[in-house]
């Protein structure tokens, strides 16, 4: 059996011998010495005890004691030596409390590596010593590398990047630096596999909206995890086929596609807006795609523009609506953060609308409790997100029905722990007769879904976060549509209720301990008018809160805010009166 690629970032021996050992000056250098066999045996002995799997293990240190037989040859000294390290690394990996960090496979360690770079945490883990030789890269630079290192590993690594930060991918990279790593992909393409290449993103999906080589990285990541399908050409073509005008009829784009010819694809369907790309490569690369894979895009690109006229075909919207309960627009910020594809994942879509925008609208209904029904069916709130008049209480419940809350729970808590800004404490209170199990963020008061540990607190800091989470759950546990969820769906919407509340509470000097009463008073409650300036474009119209000055000095009254979605509607908040 091969041995395991074992890599050690710094090897420290520490001798200790009897002062009269007549080899004692010379005997440490004669150990160190040994050092590259020992290693190497190492790398055998941990491939027999692990066998042969893809897992990746990271250690961040290991302290060994041992005794050695200098009088012994040294390849039974080495053998021994590598023995004990062996045995003792064996027991360090599975032990909870040595800080083994465990990844399925290479390529989710890199795409775990990727995450962290685009959210600028990665050089500060010793996890990632492995990558210092991109440190000195620019971050699109070093993730450009390490996707063309290897095609087959790219893929694989790209398709485990997580959807939450997909975004930032497609903002950290530019069209060329996308390109670069297709034009790497296709020079070493990987084996070739069955199958047709799967589905893009639903329409509404805020990654939709890609188009060029960005489009074709996402096209084959979501392939790839769907099938191993890398089919780069079907995915160039899909890409370059979103960026021509919606007007044409299929039968037209499938007679341009088998033409092949770039120029009058480009150009000659539409104004300079659709011209030819400036990148020869990119045209080259487009230029080189078989006919099947041509036709393979335009089918895919035909099915794409069906759905985005189906899901434009709405109601018309008035330029002019009330907003009674327009001062919800300052949680949309922290509802934003939490309401990720991630946690998103597991959930089908609503019939005529988007699970982030019905999840959106009963979260901000639950937030204002006992007013939870007149938020529901708020017209304002309901054609900012895009919902029918048909999808009402009934078919929430039946929604959600369909979908399992244990996985969107374990995807908040995990979210609300990454958000935590203090320590996690945990309250045990009564509250309608049922005994309350909560852990809280000592910082913001907000509920947290689970953490590993919690730490000890004042019992005057424990009375006030007790009366406080009191005080929240009882107002929250009157919102209406709280009624009619499905089992498992009650404690998820409360916590995304109340981390929206106390997520922005926190950002307003000196009111992160306020009630939710005192907040919906000097807040929350406004009212306003919303007016549709443009297709997707609106403008709130508030009565200037009481906390006027406060938000601005946190800049919360310079609010404008786009929503994920397909179309992306805008928001833009001013405050009068």
């Amino acid at each position: 059996m091969r041995g395991v690629d074992l890599h050690i970032h710094e090897w420290l021996n520490d001798y200790r011998m009897p002062r009269e050992q007549p080899a004692a000056p010379t005997l440490g250098a004669d150990l160190d010495r040994l050092a590259p066999r020992v290693a190497a045996l190492l790398a055998e002995r941990l491939g027999e005890l692990l066998g042969e799997a893809e897992a990746v293990v990271l250690l961040p240190d290991i302290a060994v004691d041992l005794t050695l037989d200098i009088a012994s040859p040294p390849e039974r000294l080495a053998a021994h030596w590598s023995d004990q390290l062996a045995l003792a690394l064996g027991r360090a990996i599975y032990d909870p409390g040595s800080g083994a960090v465990h990844y399925a496979s290479q390529a989710a360690y890199r795409a775990a590596f990727l995450g962290d770079l685009l959210q600028d945490r990665a050089w500060h883990s010793w996890r990632y010593r492995r990558f210092d030789g991109l440190r000195i890269l620019p971050a699109a630079a070093a993730a450009r590398t390490l996707l063309v290192e290897d095609t087959a590993l790219g893929l694989a690594t790209l398709a485990l990047l997580d959807d939450a930060v997909w975004p930032a991918f497609a903002a950290l990279l530019t069209p060329r630096e996308a390109l670069r790593i297709l034009l790497a992909w296709h020079a070493a393409p990987p084996e070739a596999s069955a199958g047709t290449p799967g589905r893009s993103d639903p329409p509404g999906h805020p990654l939709r909206s890609l188009t060029g080589p960005l489009a074709a990285l996402r096209h084959v990541a979501l392939w790839q995890r769907q099938a191993p399908t890398a089919d780069l050409a079907t995915a160039c073509w899909l890409a370059a086929l979103r960026s021509l005008p919606a007007n044409i009829s299929p039968a037209e784009l499938e007679r341009l596609v088998r033409t092949n010819d770039l120029r009058r694809l480009f150009a000659g369907s539409g104004p300079a807006a659709h011209a030819p790309p400036a990148d020869p490569d990119w045209l080259s690369l487009l230029a080189s795609a078989p006919l099947p894979a041509r036709l393979a895009a335009t089918a895919l690109a035909v099915v794409e523009r069906q759905e985005a006229a189906a899901s434009a075909a709405t109601l018309s919207v008035p330029d002019l609506l009330d907003a009674p309960f327009g001062g919800l627009v300052w949680l949309l910020p922290s509802l934003q953060s939490l309401l990720t594809p991630t946690l998103l994942a597991g959930l089908p879509a609503p019939a005529g609308c988007s699970s982030l925008d019905a999840l959106a609208l009963l979260t901000l209904a639950v937030a204002t409790g006992p007013q939870a029904d007149a938020v529901w069916r708020d017209p304002f709130w309901r054609t900012f997100f895009r919902l029918p008049p048909r999808f009402d209480q009934v078919a929430l419940a039946a929604w959600l029905a369909k979908a399992e809350p244990a996985a969107l729970m374990t995807a908040l808590a995990n979210a609300l722990q990454h958000q935590a800004r203090g320590e996690a404490v945990r309250l045990r209170y009564p509250l309608q007769r049922v005994r309350r199990d909560r852990l809280i963020d000592s910082a913001t008061g907000g509920w947290l879904g689970a953490v590993a540990t919690e730490q000890p607190v004042s019992w005057r800091s424990r009375l006030a976060l007790t009366r406080q989470s009191r005080r929240d759950e009882r107002l929250l546990s009157q919102a209406g549509p709280l009624a009619a969820l499905p089992p498992g769906w009650h404690e998820p919407v409360l916590l995304l209720a109340q981390a929206a509340l106390r997520h922005t509470a926190y950002r307003i000097p000196g009111h992160a301990r306020s009630s939710l009463p005192y907040l919906f008073a000097r807040l929350f409650g406004v009212s306003g008018q919303a007016e549709l300036c443009a297709p997707c474009q609106w403008r709130l119209r508030l009565v200037r809160p009481p906390l006027h000055v406060l938000l601005s000095l946190s800049g919360m009254t310079r609010l404008r805010l786009q929503w994920p979605g397909q179309p992306s509607p805008t928001l833009t908040l001013s405050c009068s009166g």
